[in-house]
Order: structure tokens, then sequence, then C-alpha cells
């Protein structure tokens, strides 16, 4: 660093307003939905929205699972650190500084648990996060500030602004402590608000995220499975029915209700004589595949809404959707779209950091990238195979830069550091003549003993030579 302590101080976060987003839950109707996405859309209460999104991975299992399936999979991704290419040895050197803080930065906090939370943009459309610094001491006498705590704002306190006449029309606001009212994102402290969004946005954010199209489906099951339970009730077993004498007082016929009502659990009862109970079965059974059949159909909905692909559901490998490249049941184009969206919080979150401390000094186009690495053997295999075709078949040219990012996934080794080629350890001089040569593989289905038999077979005594050397042999036997 220029000097040895940061530039600027940060700010304190932003502390949300405690507003209530009430609905209640047990009376939650599709009348009361349709309600909720109309408020969002037209008056930007997508605080309404992301409580029922929170409602709806809490409530329904399916959806959480792959909801935490998605995640899971994105927060195992390790993150790699890429410094940015520099034209001048200076600019190169102070990529690799602003590089070596941001592996800092990673190491410090709790990726896997962040990387998840940065992933939630693309289920619900936007997150806002608040961060917390602290100033940490670093050898040479310097000090600099590293992000300790970075908290997700809870979506109740979030709303959209739909004032076409207001400079801030179509950006999320949020309910500030002590302001009774919300305020733009954009003019909250820039240094400890991490915002994050799902497209380019600017309005719509109540149609941005993914669970939208859910909630239709979603709304179904939960009705649909309890009309369900009440046809099961119906149809599926016997119904109980009491009898009693006219002129049966109150009291005798609470006791035959209260009966009828605990006669599954307890399985008897007393009563005076002249009462009687019956079971009657229905004559006919309903058909039950209608229900059963929604409800396959929501879940698969789910997952072709969310993972791109209906593989979580049972798709055989015969599917539309099954041609598509799938890792861990989601399709990689949607991997690589959520690992983009914890890529920019990590990036942003670095970047806010280098600001702290370098202050007017910093500079942007050095800033590291710092990407999550889908791992995935089969492709990287394939694409390595077509880099070879390209380069030794065809004669074109790969780029050494293309080699490393798109082909093999990792990121070029720095000058003097130790690397593993051709089966050994040695240290990398920064030119790839200079590491050993690769071992040479016999093609696939060859063999000494048969390339020795063909060897054999090429003199003057051969077939290709002496077309009837083998009817002449033949003969001789």
């Amino acid at each position: 660093m220029s000097s040895s302590e940061p530039a600027d101080t940060p700010s304190a976060p932003t502390e949300p307003e405690e507003t209530q987003t009430y609905y209640n839950f047990q009376k939650l109707t599709p009348k009361r939905v349709k309600y909720i996405m109309q408020r969002a859309d037209a008056h930007g209460r997508v605080d309404m929205l992301y409580k029922l999104y929170d409602d709806m991975e809490t409530t329904d299992i399916r959806y959480g699972g792959i909801v935490n399936q998605l995640k899971s999979t994105i927060a195992g991704m390790p993150l790699r650190v890429k410094p940015a290419e520099g034209r001048s040895e200076a600019d190169r050197k102070k990529a690799e500084e602003y590089a070596d803080y941001a592996r800092a930065v990673i190491d410090g906090l709790d990726t896997h648990a962040l990387t998840q939370e940065f992933v939630e943009p693309y289920i619900r459309g936007a997150s806002v996060f608040t961060i917390e610094w602290e100033l940490e001491d670093l050898p040479y006498n310097r000090t600099m500030y590293f992000p300790t705590n970075i908290q997700p704002v809870d979506g109740r306190h979030l709303v959209e602004n739909v004032d076409a006449g207001d400079d801030h029309f179509g950006e999320l606001e949020m309910f500030v402590q002590g302001l009774g009212q919300s305020q733009p994102i954009s003019t909250l402290p820039e240094d400890s608000t991490l915002f994050l969004q799902n497209g380019k946005n600017k309005e719509g954010y109540a149609r941005a995220g993914r669970a939208r199209n859910i909630i239709p489906w979603w709304i179904g099951v939960r009705f649909v499975s309890t009309w369900w339970v009440q046809y099961i009730e119906s149809y599926g077993k016997p119904t109980r029915v009491g009898t009693y004498p006219r002129g049966s007082s109150k009291k005798r016929r609470n006791q035959l209700k209260q009966f009828l009502q605990q006669v599954g659990q307890d399985g008897y009862g007393l009563f005076p004589k002249g009462m009687e109970v019956e079971l009657k079965e229905a004559a006919e059974k309903g058909n039950m595949t209608t229900y059963q059949d929604y409800v396959n159909k929501a879940h698969t909905e789910y997952s072709i809404n969310l993972l791109g692909q209906a593989g979580t559901t049972g798709e055989n490998e015969d599917g539309g959707y099954a041609k598509t490249a799938i890792l861990n049941g989601i399709r990689e184009d949607i991997l690589k779209h959520s690992a983009n969206l914890s890529s920019k919080g990590y990036e942003r979150t670095v970047e806010k950091g280098l600001k702290l401390n370098y202050g007017d000094q910093y500079e942007s186009h050095l800033a590291p990238e710092i990407n999550p690495i889908l791992l995935s053997s089969q492709n990287a295999r394939q694409r390595a195979q077509a880099a070879e075709i390209l380069s030794n078949k065809m004669g074109v040219p790969v780029p050494e830069r293309h080699l490393y990012e798109k082909i093999l996934g990792i990121e070029k080794p720095q000058e003097g550091e130790k690397v593993a080629a051709s089966g050994q350890m040695v240290e990398f001089t920064g030119d790839l003549d200079d590491l050993p040569e690769p071992t040479q593989q016999q093609d696939e289905g060859s063999s000494p003993q048969r390339e020795d038999r063909e060897a054999e077979g090429t003199g003057s005594t051969s077939v290709a030579e002496n077309s009837d050397q083998n009817s002449t042999q033949n003969d001789s036997e």
C-alpha cells in the first residue's frame, strides 16, 4: 500500500425500520394471493411478496428442498480470485495486491453461508445487505478495513418506488429506522450497503424472481391437498352415523357427538339404551388421481422454473430437458447464472473495501474477478478435447488466456509458484516451454504386442507384398 492507514472511514450500517407485513397465513386463499400479487405489481408492495416467498419455502417441503438444492450446489463451488491483467509492471503489481486483499476477505468470511444468500436474488428478484467493517493490523505497520459481518435485510422492509414523478421512480427502497418512511437504496451509505438484483431491472422487482412463477402452483397445491384430504375422508373411510330417540336431551346428544368425534382415537363409548352408532361405507369410491396428478404437475413446475429441468421429479433420460448439460440435477446455464450473482456479491464487497483502504488512489480497472468454479469433469474433458482438435489437428491457435479460463477452468500460475506438471513438482518460470515434457500415452485400443505383430508383418513376407502368403502357408499345412 502507498500509506500505512486506510484512506477513509466506513459508515455505520443503516438499520431497517421494524415494520410488519401482516396477513393471516392460515386464511391465505387464492383470492388473497391474487391481491398480494396485484399490490406488488401496481403499488410496489414487494414486501408482501417477499414475505410470501419466505412462507413458501418454510411450508412446502418440496419447494424448500429445491431451493436448498440450488443454493447448496452454488455454495459448494470453490471461489477463484483472478487478478486483473495490467499493461505495465506497476499495474500488474497493483492488481496482484488487490487480489491478495480479495483472498484475505474471502478467507475471513463464512463463504458457504454467504454464497447461499447471494443466490437469493435469482429466486426473489433482489436483495439488500448491510456490511460491517473492522480495522485489522497487518505486517509492516499497515492497517486495512475488512468486512466482518454481511447480513441480508429482511424483505418485509423493502418496497418499490412507483411514483412516476419521483427521481427515484422504479428503484427499490428500504424503511429506515427513525425516518418513518422508505429511502431509496441508492441514497444509503455505499460502503455499508450491498444491493444485488436478478437482471438489469429498475422497475418490475415484483416479477424479477423465479419464485413469482411458482406462486400459482404453490397456492394450488396448498388447497388441492386440503381438498384431497376432505375427499379421502368422504370416500376413503367409513362415515360414522349416530342416531338417538326423539326427545333426547341436549346433554345426551352432545355425549353422542363427542363420541363420534373421538371414536377414531378412543374407539369406544357408553350410551343410554335407545342410542345407536353405525359405520356406513360409501357404495362406490371416486377416483383420486385428479388431485395426485395436479400435485405432481406442480412439483414438476417447481423444478423447471428454479432448476431449469424436471430431473428431481423423475424426468426420464428421453425427456425434453435431458439433452441439456445437467449437474446435480440443475441445468448448467442456470448454475452459471446463479454463480454470476454470487460473483457480483463478492466482487462488489471487495471493491467497497478497496475504496475504503485506497481512497482516490484506487484503480477500479485493476480490481480482481471472483468466480465460483463450476466443477464438471465431463465438460472439462470435452472442452480439452475440442482445444486439442483445434490446435493439433486443425492448426488453429488457442490463446493461452482462453486455455486457462475457458478450457481448464483454473487460474494461470504466478511466476515462482510451485506447480504440478507431468507428474513433477516444479517452479513455474512464466514460460510454458520450461515445463517438463508430458509423458507419452498409448492410444486407446493399441498395445505393444499388437504393434510388434504389425511390425513383423510389414517386411518382404507380409501379405501386403505377397498376397499369396496365407494361401501358401495353408497349403503347406
